[in-house]
């Protein structure tokens, strides 16, 4: 995988000169050992796959122009892409527990229950 540049998106000549075809490809350094990975006649699911691809095989999208250059849709800083930053405070708790129980530790019924054995059972039976 490590001869790829990454998933790309293509534009390909269609029947006619208005209908053109999309096709995501694995693009390789030499051109003609790029892989043909998705090929649709119009756009709906053509995102949805390109980025699919892109995450499965770990390698970085790509958009090709009508000159045959790649280049990148996004930032990136090595394997990373370039983002702003999320806020770090109670954004990752948002999604667990209310705001209100924050401020208080949540409990563990498992140390604090007692477990008594071998005692006689005293619960009334008629």
């Amino acid at each position: 995988m490590r001869s790829f540049r990454g998933v790309a998106v293509r534009v390909l000549p269609g029947i006619t000169e208005n209908f053109d075809r999309i096709a995501i490809v694995l693009a390789h350094r030499d051109r003609a050992l790029d892989v043909t990975l998705y090929e649709a006649d119009h756009d709906a699911d053509v995102v949805a796959e390109w980025q699919t691809w892109a995450s499965t095989l770990g390698l970085p999208l790509l958009i090709e122009d009508l000159d045959g250059r790649l280049s990148e849709p996004y930032s990136r800083l090595g394997q990373v892409q370039i983002a702003r930053p999320g806020p770090r405070r109670r954004r990752s708790f948002l999604a667990r527990r209310p705001r209100f129980l924050m401020r208080r530790k949540a409990g563990h019924p498992d140390r604090d229950a007692e477990v008594i054995r071998d005692e006689r059972e005293i619960i009334a039976r008629n």
